[in-house]
C-alpha cells in the first residue's frame, strides 16, 4: 500500500510540474509573445510545483508518523 501512494504522490508530481509550467508558458505568451516572460512565467510555474510537492511529502511522512 505504501508503494502505491509513492506511486500516486511521483505521479501527481510530474504532472503537477507540466501543468503549471506549461501554464506558465501560456500565460507570458498571451501577455508578452516577443519577451522573455514566458520563460519566467514557466519557470516559477515549475517552481511553484516543486514547493507544493514538498508541502505533499511533509503531510504524507507526518501522516504516517500518526502525527
Amino acid at each position: 500500500m505504501k508503494n502505491l501512494k509513492v506511486y500516486a504522490l511521483i505521479t501527481q508530481f510530474v504532472f503537477q510540474l507540466l501543468i503549471l509550467g506549461v501554464l506558465g508558458y501560456f500565460i507570458g505568451y498571451k501577455i508578452d509573445p516577443d519577451g522573455l516572460l514566458k520563460g519566467i512565467l514557466a519557470i516559477v510555474g515549475v517552481l511553484i510545483g516543486l514547493i507544493a510537492f514538498i508541502i505533499q511529502v511533509i503531510k504524507m511522512v507526518g501522516v504516517e508518523d500518526g502525527e
